[in-house]
């Protein structure tokens, strides 16, 4: 890969099924700095490439880096920020516990803890390596052990 570029796809295809062609062969380059935008008409393809780059749903062909490495890789998603269409959350839950159920859903064991910032109790942010044995949503046991929120 480039080093200056942030997106690089080569062939990058996603069909749902046999019939449903959502991309086909996207070569894409995106170089540190640009800002790059989707334009098209319903179904061109757009909310599928995003969701491929950000690596929640898999291509059935092609490749792809995002920051040098496949999408979804943790340690570059910690460097993305996207809100892809509209967010999926549940109602009735706050915004902390959304992000506890989604950090369960997706098996994340360290990147998806919250702590409270001493600065305000309702901020999360990503914590330290002792992050596994202090939250209820990375230790195994889904209790919590002290220190998390």
């Amino acid at each position: 890969m480039n080093d200056s570029l942030v997106i690089e796809t080569s062939e990058l295809t996603k069909r749902y099924g046999e019939r449903i062609l959502a991309v086909d062969r996207l070569d894409l380059h995106v170089r540190r700095g640009e800002v790059y935008g989707f334009l098209g008409p319903n179904g061109a393809g757009k909310t599928t490439t995003l969701r491929m780059l950000l690596g929640l749903v898999r291509p059935t062909s092609g490749s792809a880096l995002v920051l040098g490495a496949a999408p979804g890789s943790p340690d570059r998603l910690v460097r993305v920020g996207a809100l892809v269409e509209s967010p999926s959350l549940y109602p009735f839950l706050s915004g902390r516990d959304n992000l506890r159920v989604l950090g369960r859903d997706r098996g994340r064991s360290g990147s998806c803890c919250l702590r409270s910032s001493p600065a305000t109790s309702s901020a999360a942010s990503p914590s330290s390596a002792a992050c596994s044995r202090s939250c209820s949503v990375c230790s195994p046991s889904g209790a919590s052990t002290g220190g998390g929120p």
